[in-house]
């Protein structure tokens, strides 16, 4: 912990890299010259308020509140709630590896590994020296863990709960995919007396449990 009176100077974000899911490109916005980032927070900012979801590893702890520390310090709009799925956290709660790491369950999953951001040295060298020639190393290793963090996510995804729904708004459409081919895998009582039905997704494999009342009445619709 840093008293602070040892604070020379207020830390600021050296670079966000983001994608869409199911595109190839990766962006990156990165500070100026001047090292302020100011216009990152200003553009990712606009970026995260048009996501449906936005995913993360240990992003709900750490990624979103520096942002969101950043953007008050800026006095930059940004978004007080935020639909994410942390993928640390999923790997904590709902599986048992060896260790939660991003490079561990990389490797585990057999999707890739980090790769080197050049230690303590090249952060020196970015955030004291303003290098810029390490500073696009830097960006590269974000970009990079961009994509490990997406195939992690697409290994984890049939297995974790869903937290929105696709562009299909019917109850027995799959959250994830839209699809409507799903398949009953069981009906339960909660203990407010509430029946639920738990479905399975055909497409993409994801589970996805509905109110079965809302769920016979769509049914009955579709075979009037």
């Amino acid at each position: 912990m840093v008293r602070p009176e040892a604070i020379i100077e207020e830390r600021k974000i050296i670079c966000v890299s983001w994608k869409w899911a199911h595109e190839d490109r990766i962006q990156t916005a990165f500070w100026d010259r001047d090292k302020d980032d100011r216009k990152l927070i200003e553009r990712f900012s606009k970026v995260i308020q048009t996501a449906d979801e936005a995913i993360g590893h240990n992003g709900d702890r750490f990624d979103i509140r520096w942002l969101r520390t950043r953007a008050l310090y800026h006095r930059v709009p940004f978004p007080p709630q935020i639909i994410t799925i942390d993928t640390l956290k999923n790997c904590r709660s709902l599986f048992y590896f060896n260790s939660n790491r991003l490079d561990y369950v990389a490797s585990y999953l057999g999707v890739g590994e980090k790769g080197d951001p050049g230690g303590f040295e090249a952060w020196k060298e970015v955030t004291v020296d303003n290098n810029r020639r390490t500073l696009q190393r830097m960006v590269k290793y974000c970009e990079l863990d961009v994509v490990l963090l997406e195939r992690i996510f697409n290994e984890l995804n049939p297995y974790i709960p869903a937290k929105s729904k696709a562009w299909n708004r019917m109850v027995s459409a799959c959250p994830e995919c839209g699809s409507t081919s799903t398949v009953i895998v069981k009906t339960r009582w909660t203990a407010a007396g509430t029946e639920r039905t738990q479905l399975k997704c055909n497409e993409c494999g994801k589970y996805h449990t509905v109110s079965t009342n809302k769920l016979t009445k769509e049914l009955k619709r579709r075979k009037v």
